[in-house]
């Protein structure tokens, strides 16, 4: 029972961690059980169902994708697969990781050019008035 809680509850910590090592836990947690029981077995397709389910929201565009590919059966090219779920939601990650640097360097960089201005104001302000003290 324990084994199973946990694998319910398991979540991707934080947008930044690459996901496949979650996903790779998660894994380990399905062969354990698998190996306790027939009652507890966890097959790929509800693993791939649960870690989807347990991703953060900066993920939802590409889950939808992953759960019409997952409705695929048989022998389809673009059923989905644990390898292809670690590579898309990798990929992802990558992209938000990078998403949020961008987000940082425009914001640092905004930052830089308000400063600049701060001081090219401050600059003008301390011109004037000493022309005015003259």
């Amino acid at each position: 029972m324990n084994l199973k809680r946990e694998f319910t509850i398991a979540h991707l910590e934080h947008v930044s961690l690459d996901p496949d090592n979650w996903i790779t836990e998660l894994e380990a947690l399905q062969v354990k059980l698998d190996n306790i029981d027939i009652l507890s077995k966890m097959t790929n397709c509800n693993l791939m169902i649960s870690t989807m389910n347990s991703l953060s929201e900066q993920y939802y565009p590409i889950v939808d994708n992953l759960e019409i590919r997952l409705m695929k059966k048989g022998d389809n090219p673009d059923e989905l697969t644990l390898d292809n779920l670690h590579e898309n939601l990798s990929n992802c990650c990558t992209c938000i990781i990078n998403k949020d640097d961008d987000k940082s360097d425009r914001e640092q960089g905004l930052n830089e050019n308000f400063q600049r201005w701060f001081n090219f104001r401050k600059y003008q302000h301390q011109a004037v008035e000493s022309k005015l003290h003259l």
